[in-house]
């Protein structure tokens, strides 16, 4: 895994001398120009409305395929031995069963008749690109608590009370802005069906301006 950029191949090929052949889920710009197709391959090329979605959900679906070892904070060398020293990282039962399921679920399909069933990628995103942009109530409640450490520990979509919030807009903005699933927040917070994927890229897009 070589980061959307591609930066941490750039520096492994520097640091060591030699020439990688980079995986990535997804890419920005960086790494297409950076590398060409036989040294970097990319599993994703989507448009503008689905990255937009995947970029809103990459803080969930890397936690969704990460251990409970805490992120990285640098390494020890003694002698040839190296240790990777990390924070602690809150171990999360919710997403300890949606990795048994997925392991559960591949397992199962290398041992039916669709083993050799090949899914493109831009496909097989779309059940997750779903999850995030249009989440049921349910799937809002039982993901939201869920922990993301992102520099310090955020809670993926947990909304105080929207009385609480017209007393104190101040607040809504800092929750809304430390949420990590901010659709998911705003789903949770407004008990009405509206187009909160359209409105989280709408309100992204007028911050990037």
């Amino acid at each position: 895994d070589i980061g959307s950029g591609g930066t941490t191949q750039v520096l492994l090929e520097a640091l060591c001398s030699l020439r990688l052949q980079g995986l990535q889920l997804s890419a920005d710009d960086r790494l297409r120009k950076r590398f060409p197709k036989d040294r970097a391959q990319a599993f994703l090329s989507l448009d503008k409305n689905s990255a937009g979605l995947y970029w809103a959900g990459q803080p969930i679906l890397e936690r969704f395929l990460s251990q409970d070892v805490g992120a990285t904070v640098g390494y020890t060398s003694e002698g040839e031995k190296v240790t990777v020293r990390h924070t602690q990282q809150t171990a999360e039962p919710k997403v300890h069963a949606i990795q048994r399921g997925v392991l559960s679920f591949a397992e199962a399909w290398m041992q039916s008749v669709l083993a050799d069933l090949h899914i493109p990628g831009n496909i097989a995103i779309q059940p997750f690109l779903q999850l995030m942009g249009h989440p049921t109530k349910q799937q809002v409640t039982w993901l939201g608590p869920i922990q993301i450490e992102d520099g310090d520990l955020y809670r993926l979509a947990v909304p105080d009370s929207l009385p609480r919030y017209l007393l104190h807009p101040g607040d809504f903005k800092k929750d809304l802005r430390e949420a990590r699933w901010k659709i998911g927040f705003l789903k949770k917070l407004f008990p009405i069906p509206l187009p909160y994927n359209r409105l989280y890229l709408k309100m992204k897009s007028e911050k990037e301006r």
